[in-house]
Formats: structure tokens, C-alpha cells, sequence
């Protein structure tokens, strides 16, 4: 367990492609995101967080993803967090229902959710641009961008047309990002990719969104 930040650990990496899964803490709740795929010859994340969240004295209340994707969201460990904690609700978009309907208890919200964990806001909001079931977890002023590709309009997915997203929708999400601030009376500061390799303090994300309109290659 490695704390990122106030309320914010990583469990750690998991996977091929070393996706990381976080608890989220305040108070005595926590809520977990991402819960991917694990190699047989590593503890499930649903282990890590069990052991992490006893260690912490929090109750996990919330499941949580940033989009649909296999190296985030695997059905198998989704079950595993079940066990580990029946009590804790999946709760994301409504998007993802053809990818967890039936697996465990789920909660679907639509545009923008305020959550709370123990009197601390936890926002869920739905923003496609990497993926159609894209969702900015917003927590202690960070925010979780998932595979968001920051600093250009482009996507990974943009070559194949049955999973693009159109221009027309990546440039409402980064509207609907860049008001949120405002009209939720909230400062974001930092900025966490889901899969843990990169991290970015003390961050102007208005002009973080606004420059992602820009239209760059990757590298």
C-alpha cells in the first residue's frame, strides 16, 4: 500500500498492463476504483484491499471504475470484491450495465453524481473521450482521469470507428469538466492516471482541459 495522497492509496498494479487499483479514505469509509484483472501468481486486489482497509479501520461503502475497459474492469475480480465485501455497492454509469449487469449489486448514475465518504465529497463524472463509458472520479481535490489522453483531443481508439468517440462528444466532456469547478464550488489540484505512472501536483485544470482541445500526436 503506497499513499499518493491525503485519503488516497495505491493497493497496487495488476494485470499485463500494470493497472493500478486505490482505496479511498476519510473518516471510517473508504470506496474502492478500478478492479482489474490479477495474474494467477498475485493476490487478488480484492485481498490487498481487505487487508488494507482492516489495517485502516474504514468499511469500503463503494465500488468504483473509470470506464469499461478489460485491464480495469474485470468480472472476475468484481466477484472477488464482492466477497470480500458484501456490504459495498458498484456504483457507475449507466453505460457500463451491458459489461456488469448480474455480476454484483450496482448503483448507475447519469452525468454528474456527488458522493460522500464519511462527509468528504466524491464526485462521478461521465466524460467519453478515451472511452464511451469514460468517468473523472474527483476526490480530495484529485482526480482520477482513467486512460484520458491529456493534452491532445485525440484517443488510442480513434482508428477504429466502432469504438471512437466523436469529436463533437470528447469537446462537451471537456466543457463539462471545465464547469464543474464552478458550478460544484470546487478546486482540483492534482490530476492521477488510473494506471499509477503518472501524476501531475498542483495542477490548472481549467487550462489543463482547455489545452487538451488541442489537436497533437501522441509522441
Amino acid at each position: 500500500m503506497e499513499q499518493w495522497s491525503e485519503g488516497v492509496y495505491l493497493l497496487g498494479r495488476y494485470g499485463d498492463l500494470m493497472t493500478g487499483c486505490w482505496l479511498l479514505t476519510n473518516g471510517a469509509s473508504a470506496a474502492i476504483v478500478e478492479v482489474p484483472p490479477h495474474d494467477v501468481d498475485q493476490w487478488s486486489p480484492a485481498i490487498a484491499a481487505k487487508l488494507a482497509a482492516k489495517q485502516l479501520c474504514v468499511n469500503v461503502e463503494y465500488i468504483l471504475c473509470s470506464h469499461a475497459h478489460g485491464d480495469h474492469l474485470s468480472p472476475e475480480t468484481l466477484r472477488e470484491f464482492q466477497r470480500a465485501f458484501p456490504s459495498a455497492v458498484l456504483h457507475v454509469h449507466e453505460s457500463f450495465e451491458p459489461h456488469v449487469s448480474g455480476i454484483v449489486s450496482t448503483r448507475y448514475f447519469q452525468g454528474v453524481v456527488k458522493l460522500g465518504l464519511d462527509g468528504e465529497a466524491l464526485f462521478l463524472i461521465h466524460a467519453p473521450k478515451h472511452s464511451w463509458t469514460d468517468t473523472f472520479i474527483v476526490f480530495r481535490g484529485a482526480a482520477f482521469t482513467g486512460d484520458w489522453e491529456l493534452n491532445t483531443i485525440r484517443a488510442v481508439d480513434d482508428e477504429h470507428e466502432e469504438n471512437r468517440v466523436p469529436l463533437e462528444t470528447k469537446l462537451q466532456s471537456i466543457a463539462l469538466l471545465q464547469r464543474f469547478p464552478d458550478e460544484q464550488g470546487y478546486v482540483v489540484h492534482q490530476t492521477f492516471s488510473s494506471h499509477a505512472n503518472e501524476r501531475r501536483d498542483n495542477v490548472d485544470f481549467a487550462a489543463l482541459m482547455e489545452d487538451t482541445k488541442q489537436d497533437r500526436q501522441f509522441w
